[in-house]
């Protein structure tokens, strides 16, 4: 037969669980929802994906406000040739 297990080896509870035990009478929450810390590896995961969630966030904000807003180069034909057309020149500056 199996053995019981020992209460110290039992997950700790959270004050709230320990509330509704105590007011309502019925233990609806499993220890998982109860608890007050999640699993140490399901932890760092979502950790992890929140901190990699902000980090790109973060970037196209800062894409967002930097280089999104620069204004696009002309390129139609009769702009690139106006770029390209020699300076007209300018009349020296003489004496009257």
């Amino acid at each position: 037969m199996a053995e019981a297990a020992h209460p110290r080896d039992a997950p700790e509870e959270s004050p709230l669980s320990r509330w509704w035990v105590r007011n309502v009478g019925i233990r609806l929450l499993p220890n998982y929802l109860a608890s007050s810390s999640p699993r140490p590896l399901h932890r760092l995961t979502l950790e992890l994906f929140v901190v990699i969630a902000l980090k790109i966030a973060l970037l196209m904000l800062i894409w967002w406000l930097l280089f999104a807003p620069q204004a696009k180069p002309d390129t139609r034909p009769a702009a690139i040739a106006r770029r390209l057309a020699p300076a007209a020149p300018t009349p020296p500056a003489g004496h009257p």
